[in-house]
């Protein structure tokens, strides 16, 4: 899944939803929770950064798009949740 960012005569440029420069609204499909999902640079892995420790979000999880900003319709499957790692420093989890 991606983005279309440039069209030529010829050929066009796709961003993918895990390039380190993207990022996309999503949603708990379980809980409804919202979050941004950021690309890691991996073809298999998007981060949600800055949650709450008491965040209800755990491995297993569908995260689907949100359809906030209105660049990808509500719903669509882009992830499943397979590690929470809580940081204690700051009481947040990733």
């Amino acid at each position: 899944m991606g983005q279309i960012v440039m069209v030529g005569q010829h050929n066009s440029r796709a961003v993918l939803i895990t390039d380190s420069a993207h990022a996309l609204p999503v949603q708990v499909n379980r809980s409804g929770l919202r979050a941004i999902a950021e690309g890691s640079g991996r073809i298999d892995q998007l981060v949600i950064r800055h949650l709450a420790a008491t965040t209800d979000i755990r491995v297993g999880d569908l995260l689907v798009t949100s359809g906030l900003g209105g660049r990808f319709p509500h719903g669509y499957p882009v992830a499943r949740v397979t590690d929470v790692t809580i940081s204690p420093a700051m009481r947040l989890q990733k």
